[in-house]
């Protein structure tokens, strides 16, 4: 492509071996349809940013796996007052960032990774923007890694960890009031720095630090409702609080 492409009905790539690039990084690929607006059939896409954005309150969208190689984020917006759910029907690997939030004042994007679980990974990982513009991310049973940092607004949406295993390389950030419900997950520092944690006072589950750098705990005190293992590296509380409540 040579400029924005903006599909309201549905994008296609016909074979594996399909080209969408905008050779550059420079434009836009927006896609707005329902159902699944974006079909790539295996196919890798190139752009400067990559947005989903539909704003039908309640409707569920198919958001195609793949490999989205972006300058900026794979951006999954529009959204409605009751959400707008984006469901993955493949593993997904974002080449740039993964931005999760609505498009409009008080309008929620929602990713989910379905019951297939399928896995996600991206070099940072935001959800939300302010209060205004929510964001959710339901990983369920998926493997995550965020090669990257982490990046929850304050009083934005919420992640809905289930039992996913996350493996994160730079600094997790929660801002005061956004909803981490860890369930019976497992977070996974593996940074060769030092990686800050912002737990913005949620509780995690599982918390391991395997990475040969310094995990070091930013603001708030922690709270691991099961195991905490730090297996590698250096775990600086930082004059803060720790609970542990199983091992």
């Amino acid at each position: 492509i040579t400029s924005n492409l903006t599909v309201s009905n549905v994008l296609t790539i016909a074979a594996s071996s399909g080209v969408l690039t905008d050779n550059a990084g420079g434009f836009n690929i927006t896609v707005s349809g329902s159902g699944t607006p974006f079909v790539n059939n295996g196919a890798a896409v190139t752009c400067s940013q990559f947005i989903y954005r539909n704003y039908t309150d309640l409707i569920t969208i198919t958001a195609a796996g793949g490999t989205y190689n972006v300058v900026t984020n794979l951006n999954i917006s529009g959204g409605s007052f009751n959400s707008v759910t984006y469901q993955l029907n493949g593993n997904l690997v974002v080449n740039g960032g993964l931005y999760i939030a609505g498009d409009g004042f008080l309008r929620r994007s929602v990713l989910d990774t379905s019951a297939s679980n399928y896995s996600v990974t991206a070099n940072s990982l935001t959800i939300g923007i302010s209060g205004t513009q929510p964001g959710n991310f339901n990983t369920n049973g998926s493997s995550v890694t965020i090669n990257g940092n982490v990046t929850l607004t304050a009083s934005s949406g919420a992640i809905i960890a289930g039992s996913s295993s996350w493996t994160v390389s730079g600094n997790w950030s929660t801002g005061g009031g956004y909803l981490f419900t860890a369930g019976t997950s497992t977070i996974t520092f593996n940074g060769t720095g030092t990686q800050t944690l912002t737990s913005g006072s949620q509780s995690f589950y599982n918390l391991t630090h395997s990475g040969s750098g310094t995990l070091q705990l930013s603001t708030n005190n922690l709270t691991v409702t099961s195991n905490f293992t730090n297996s590698a590296g250096t775990f600086d509380v930082n004059d803060l609080t720790v609970t542990i409540n199983g091992n």
